[in-house]
């Protein structure tokens, strides 16, 4: 379905937002599933927070929001990046928190104007909440509906050549968008503007029974030439 929009009201303030698109959507997840996923998790604690019960010391989603900062900057320290000076990991991994965080926010409008992580100076309890609503209205579905994969560690009756490995690995768009436009279920375009995440992971659902499917039927054949010699 296309991408909708909704309204959500923190404290006195009232915020409209649009679903990220399925690029953006799909590559997110593939970074940081289980850190967002966490980071939804902890709804109440924040629900508390920004009631009546704020007086209430509630670290849960403190530590969830951490642990979010941490996958964000992680890549910094990956195996095989260059070192980075002590003096100038702060800044960076700044940078790098605030232009994600900006990303996660994209289509997020506070009175008709696009808001920033420099919107919430201050207020991060109120951030924090609004990316609770962002994740769950983007990825809800992802996260709750029991969809059809390939088999893990399914034999597909050939190796993957060392090649192809590489080029997955340099692949810097999500795997799913990789998939879905080679199927050609969908242009980059739609992807891009028309579709959300939902819609990603539902024709990428598609493609997998059909590759399944496809592989089983050449399986059954082979088995069945065999058994006439």
């Amino acid at each position: 379905m296309p991408r909708t929009t909704k309204t959500v009201t923190l404290r006195d303030r009232t915020y409209s937002m649009k679903q990220l698109n399925a690029v953006a959507g799909s590559m997110m997840l593939q970074k940081m599933q289980p850190e967002i996923y966490a980071f939804g998790a902890s709804l109440d604690d924040l629900q508390l927070r920004l009631t009546k019960h704020r007086g209430l010391y509630v670290a849960g989603w403190s530590l969830a929001f951490g642990n979010l900062m941490e996958a964000i900057t992680a890549p910094l320290y990956a195996k095989g990046q260059p070192k980075i000076p002590e003096e100038a990991r702060e800044a960076l991994e700044s940078d790098l928190i605030a232009n994600t965080l900006n990303s996660m926010l994209d289509g997020v409008t506070f009175q008709g104007e696009q808001v920033t992580v420099d919107h919430f100076a201050g207020r991060y309890e109120e951030l924090a909440a609004l990316l609770v609503t962002v994740f769950e209205f983007n990825f809800y579905s992802a996260f709750t509906r029991q969809r059809f994969y390939m088999p893990d560690d399914y034999d597909t009756g050939t190796s993957i050549p060392k090649s192809i490995e590489r080029s997955q690995a340099a692949y810097t768009q999500s795997a799913l968008v990789y998939t879905v436009l080679t199927s050609e279920l969908a242009s980059f375009a739609e992807l891009h503007t028309l579709f959300n995440t939902e819609d990603i992971y539902d024709l990428y659902e598609s493609v997998c029974r059909k590759t399944f499917e496809d592989r089983e039927f050449q399986k059954q054949a082979q088995r069945e030439a065999a058994q006439q010699r």
